[in-house]
């Protein structure tokens, strides 16, 4: 268990440096005094976001207001980045004394002489009209107050309020959602209160509700399904496993009825092609006339066909920390053998930039997520797609390794070079999911 310190405090999340050439430069720093919220203004004066919150340890002082402006510059996310690219953290601090508090993870009861007790502290922050975005937030150590025979540790966790003419954002059961797509932040989830569950499964989109990896166990085999959705497709990677040898795998390509925005279906009717490199010469199998329903449930996902009911696979979904079998790369370790001795990878996306734009060019659309997900699509007659991972180096280049659905997982590898004024992507000769057919090299730009 981690140990207290009480004479500094410990908080590696929030101070790591993250160098990114090209970001919009936030320099000053100020502090409204009354509310002890920190702000980083940009250079040009017209926004800033928010970061440290100073608590002065009072359990009654628990509400966060975030500014609409600061010196007349909109406070327009929660984190940023500053300087060169650092990236810094909205987060919660102790404002007082180091000889006043302890600083601890989880606390353990064997670290301490004295009896002590741990609980959420719930504050609650009021979102301002003009923040766009969540950019970098941290969940703060628990933090130990001394009591009569006992330190008492609270974990800080935030309440969200949201300004009801904020157009970007809105707060529903003191969880923060974007307007854009009706979605919550990932940076937000450790700061999410005890017994707040954020968005429910009825609730979900039906892209959210499909995505995800499925798994079935036979006497001496298994089946993994990965689940995974573009803006109108579901996308499948099916492997089968005896006695932990993969030797079966094929794709599937699902064109639904129901958009995947829906919320409320959750028995769909689709079209259905799948594909395999075992068979058929690489080429995709001919789509059944009569379609197929999409059974979606919590726990389950079914396909069968229409006109005689049969199921092509019934899995039962496996919990985000499964030990399943990746048909995928996953592990940032493999691209290791990728760098150079002049490469360091980076820890963190820059998501104001890249990865919330899908970048395209020809048929080709690259979609890149803040965790390093990067899925290929090559459209067409026969489509192909890949899916891996990726990771930015400290010199702007971009290191992936990806799969093709369909197949084993024998990785495609390389790097490509991104130009931070027009943020671009350039592949080059051997970058082949990036570059259209008969040519030598691409540029992928943004796709709004």
């Amino acid at each position: 268990m981690a140990k207290a310190y009480r004479n500094h405090i410990l908080i590696p999340a929030v101070l790591s440096a993250l160098l990114l050439q090209g970001c919009t430069p936030y320099q000053k720093n100020t502090v409204t005094g009354s509310e002890s919220q920190w702000y980083r203004i940009s250079d040009s004066g017209r926004d800033a976001y928010a970061n440290s919150y100073m608590w002065n340890l009072d359990l009654q002082n628990t509400e966060i207001t975030i500014a609409d402006e600061i010196e007349g510059a909109k406070v327009i996310s929660l984190g940023g980045y500053h300087g060169s690219g650092v990236a810094e953290a909205f987060t919660i601090l102790p404002d007082a004394p180091v000889s006043d508090y302890y600083v601890s993870g989880l606390p353990d009861p064997q670290d301490y002489s004295t009896d002590i007790t741990w609980q959420d502290l719930v504050f609650t922050v009021h979102i301002g009209k003009n923040v766009k975005d969540v950019i970098r937030c941290a969940s703060a150590d628990y933090i130990g107050i001394p009591a009569e025979n006992r330190i008492d540790f609270y974990h800080p966790v935030c309440y969200f309020e949201c300004d009801p003419d904020n157009p970007y954002l809105y707060a529903r059961d003191g969880v923060l959602y974007s307007r854009k797509d009706d979605k919550t932040f990932d940076e937000l989830k450790y700061l999410i209160p005890t017994g707040v569950t954020g968005p429910v499964y009825a609730d979900l989109p039906l892209s959210e509700k499909l995505t995800g990896t499925y798994i079935t166990h036979g006497e001496d085999d298994m089946s993994v399904a990965e689940v995974f959705c573009t803006e109108d497709t579901i996308y499948m990677n099916v492997g089968s496993y005896m006695n932990d040898s993969l030797y079966v795998y094929y794709a599937a390509k699902l064109v639904p009825e129901t958009p995947l925005s829906d919320t409320e279906s959750t028995e769909i009717r689709t079209k259905v092609r799948a594909f395999s490199s075992f068979s058929k010469a690489g080429q995709w199998w001919d789509e059944a006339p009569e379609g197929y329903i999409l059974y979606a449930e919590e726990d389950s996902l079914r396909l069968e066909h229409i006109s005689n009911g049969l199921p092509i696979f019934d899995f039962e979904t496996l919990q985000r920390n499964a030990e399943a079998p990746r048909q995928f790369p996953a592990d940032p370790e493999e691209l290791m053998p990728l760098l150079t001795k002049d490469d360091q990878i980076r820890t963190l996306f820059p998501e104001h930039l890249l990865v919330k734009s899908i970048l395209s060019v020809g048929n080709i659309r690259v979609k890149i997520l803040c965790d390093g997900t990067m899925t290929v699509i090559r459209d067409g007659e026969m489509p192909e797609i890949y899916r891996g991972i990726c990771r930015w180096t400290l010199n702007g280049d971009i290191v992936y390794s990806l799969t093709r659905l369909g197949y084993a997982k024998q990785p495609y590898t390389g790097r490509l070079q991104y130009d931070w004024q027009n943020q671009t992507l350039s592949a080059e000769a051997g970058c082949a999911p990036f570059i259209p057919e008969g040519e030598e090299s691409a540029v992928l730009i943004p796709v709004n």
